[in-house]
């Protein structure tokens, strides 16, 4: 998290607490009662522990301190011992050990990492810290370039074992993607290891055409219509949303459809409510990026979500894992 948003919380938060010991001014007060609503919300977006349980208990408090003041005068008062109790009591919130300080939260796979070239083509190569690897995955961006929506899915194939080369430069060239893939396993260190690819838009187009050499290939938002059925056997997972207009159910089934024809193993899934690159992370109320259409005939809105993100990485990473495994075998 960014030092100085962390570092405006903890402010504020003394803030808070100077007019939680204030007992008249209704404005401070109410002010004091705003805050903490928007503290905990802010607190728990950024996983906060000690912000969060600071401003859950102040609210309360501060809602009858609010309440206190509308008593009438002969109203009995908190004594200034037990007052100073419960600041005591919100200072040792204050001061406790986040989930991080404390070791609660799960460490990400654990990674080497370096500049791998092979084919033409230029990235990084990611390994996981469990050996030995089960394969190497080939990660092809979208049409602008190498961006950061392939971040979730490479923690997930770390995950599952897999090695990962994130395209950088040369994707551009279908040659240089092809040489890449056979190329890849020696330039990597992992000979003999099946190669699998994911591909974003236009680089799940240029998956798609790869030939034979693959063990698994998973196509995000490709733009399926139109798009002609490559002669091979490896298995291929299809991934768009249904409400995606350049991808819509009908032309991903047909290419699934032209895909099988073969006896070819394909699996398409259409995630409900979601539109093109929901993937691609974006900043900013609107949540939404212009990024170009698969075929670069235009641009299309992209709306994030987080949420599905992390579902379409794990299931892209089951699927090659599979694939990737038993081609081994």
């Amino acid at each position: 998290m960014d030092h100085l948003a962390e570092a405006s919380g903890w402010i504020a938060s003394a803030c808070v607490l100077a007019a939680f010991l204030m007992r008249r001014m209704r404005p401070l007060r109410l002010a004091a009662i705003a805050s903490n609503v928007a503290f905990v919300a802010y607190a728990a977006q950024l996983g906060l522990l000690p912000i969060l349980l600071l401003h859950a208990a102040l609210l309360p408090i501060n809602l009858w301190r609010l309440w206190e003041q509308h008593r009438a005068e002969g109203a009995p008062k908190t004594s200034p011992r037990a007052g100073w109790a419960v600041v005591a009591l919100l200072l040792a919130l204050l001061l406790a050990p986040g989930p991080a300080a404390a070791g609660e939260m799960p460490a990400a796979p654990a990674a080497e990492i370096r500049f791998v070239e092979a084919g033409g083509l230029g990235g990084r190569l990611l390994l996981p810290a469990r050996r030995p690897v089960a394969g190497l995955v080939l990660l092809l961006p979208d049409g602008l370039g190498a961006d950061p929506r392939s971040a979730t899915y490479v923690e997930q194939l770390l995950g599952a074992d897999l090695a990962v080369f994130d395209v950088l430069r040369g994707d551009e060239d279908p040659a240089a993607v092809a040489r890449a893939v056979a190329a890849l396993p020696a330039a990597a260190g992992l000979e003999a290891e099946p190669v699998g690819v994911i591909g974003f838009g236009a680089g799940a187009r240029r998956a798609l055409g790869l030939g034979p050499g693959v063990a698994g290939r998973v196509l995000l938002y490709p733009g399926c219509a139109g798009l002609a059925a490559t002669a091979a056997t490896d298995p291929v997972l299809v991934l768009h949303g249904k409400a995606d207009a350049g991808n819509s159910a009908e032309d991903c089934a047909d290419l699934a459809e032209r895909l099988a024809s073969g006896g070819r193993p394909v699996r398409r899934i259409a995630y409900a409510g979601a539109g093109y690159a929901w993937d691609y992370p974006a900043y900013g109320q609107s949540q939404r990026s212009l990024l170009p259409l698969p075929d670069g005939g235009g641009l299309v809105a992209a709306l994030a979500w987080p949420e599905l993100t992390a579902m379409s990485a794990a299931q892209a990473a089951g699927f090659l894992g599979s694939a990737l495994r038993a081609r081994a075998w």
